[in-house]
């Protein structure tokens, strides 16, 4: 489908995609919502992607705030990591809901049958981390889902849980520095 108005990689999220409305992103979530197509796939400015998709799809009910989701490549499975830059505030009480969305997609999409859920910390011990941490752990503790504590970020990629949670600030730097890492390694073994 034709879309008339583009949203520019270096712009403010939700003030372009507000006052362009015939962007590709709000176009293409739009026949989403009409059934007309089955996803939606960008490579576009990723806050305007998040934005759109909340103007033209709305909420699910209950969640205060969407989060973004990565893959991470594991020793054993495939570890679901959210949020990965949405959300750079949270409230332990949004790093639940993302735990809870995790889950779901970890079920439902990965064919986990019962996700361990993380929580990234700076130390595996309960009493580690900020406020945000410590809060969070209480209330996932409590959650009923299968949570399995605190996860450092070296253990990330040993597959200790299914669904990690994080803010998306510390996510963001997480997957940023993993990508850094990994470019490293690779430039290294091609000089050796």
């Amino acid at each position: 489908r034709h879309a008339s108005q583009v949203v520019n990689m270096d712009e403010a999220p939700a003030a372009a995609v507000r006052s362009r409305p015939d962007n590709s992103m709000s176009v293409g979530l739009r026949l989403v919502k009409a059934g007309e197509a089955d996803a939606f796939v960008t490579t576009g400015n990723t806050g305007a992607a998040l934005a759109a998709a909340l103007f033209e799809l709305g909420r699910i009910r209950g969640v205060r705030r969407p989060a973004l989701a990565t893959l991470l490549p594991a020793l054993e499975g495939q570890p679901l990591l959210l949020d990965v830059g949405a959300n750079a505030d949270c409230r332990p009480q949004d790093l639940v809901q993302f735990a809870l969305m995790g889950t779901v997609y970890s079920s439902r999409v990965l064919g986990v049958a019962s996700p361990r859920v993380g929580l990234i910390s700076n130390g595996e011990e309960e009493t580690k981390g900020n406020e945000l941490v410590k809060e969070a752990h209480s209330l996932l503790k409590a959650s009923g889902l299968r949570f399995v504590g605190n996860v450092e970020g070296k253990d990330l990629f040993t597959g200790m849980a299914d669904v990690v949670v994080t803010d998306g600030f510390t996510g963001n730097v997480l997957i940023k520095t993993a990508e850094g890492v990994a470019m490293m390694i690779i430039s290294l073994m091609r000089r050796e």
